[in-house]
């Protein structure tokens, strides 16, 4: 029985000693966000161009139907 309790005590020492190694030696990768960092802007075809031309022009119609 004692030599049961030698190896739980040896094994729970180093399994602490190890679990504080590796706390202490890992290396610091964390890194504050940048709030100054510019936000990337969709990039625009053709096809989304002239989505938004006849969107506003659509918008402009219905805009001076209902000034009528």
């Amino acid at each position: 029985m004692k030599v049961f309790s030698f190896r739980l005590g040896a094994w729970l020492v180093i399994s602490f000693l190890l679990l504080l190694s590796c706390n202490t030696s890992a290396p610091n990768t964390k890194q504050g966000e940048s709030i100054q960092q510019p936000i990337p802007r969709p990039m625009m075809d053709h096809k989304t161009d002239s989505l938004k031309e006849y969107l506003d022009l659509e918008r402009m119609r219905r805009k001076q139907q209902g000034k009528e």
